[in-house]
């Protein structure tokens, strides 16, 4: 049986639109598995700025840490609720500016241990370095765009200092 006789009811734009979707979640894998040097220690609360496809794949591998709490922050509604489904104990729309106050009242100020950045924006970059708790770690996995600089400022006695040449954990 010559299996080219049988037609795929799927168009070849279909196809090639699937192809850019297996893509970029196994791009997004990647880079979460990247992310898997920062540690996300058991009964711990994590953020994660952005509910796309590195985001959804950072809040799978999350779970398998057991945190306490996975906050997840996004602009869209709809996303949030995809997150819901997957595990997310928390949401955070910030389509309004006020993600960072919500975020800090759900952890009773103290912000949280591990942040994680994946979208890959300045914007999204800072709100991780304002959520985070003393001695936490900022993952970022987001495709930045552009160059960023973080404000050691902020950061100074706050970061996870890790071991090796690096003195703290900011990028991965």
């Amino acid at each position: 049986m010559d299996i080219r006789k049988f037609d795929h009811p799927a168009s070849s734009k279909d196809v090639v639109e699937h192809a850019q979707l297996q893509m970029q979640y196994l791009q997004s894998l990647r880079r979460v598995a990247r992310a898997q040097s920062v540690m996300v220690p058991s009964g711990s609360t994590v953020a994660i700025v952005g509910a796309g496809p590195i985001g959804l794949a950072a809040l799978l591998t999350a779970q398998f840490c057991a945190p306490a709490e996975i906050i997840m922050i996004d602009l869209d509604d709809n996303r949030l609720e995809v997150a819901k489904r997957f595990g997310a104990t928390a949401t955070v729309n910030g389509s309004d500016g006020q993600a960072l106050s919500r975020i800090m009242k759900l952890t009773g100020a103290r912000g949280v241990d591990t942040a994680i950045e994946a979208v890959g924006i300045l914007a999204t970059l800072e709100l991780c370095e304002q959520i985070l708790a003393p001695g936490g770690t900022i993952a970022r996995i987001g495709a930045p765009a552009t160059t960023a600089a973080v404000h050691l400022a902020r950061l100074w006695g706050r970061a996870r200092h890790a071991p090796g040449p690096a003195k703290h954990t900011f990028d991965v």
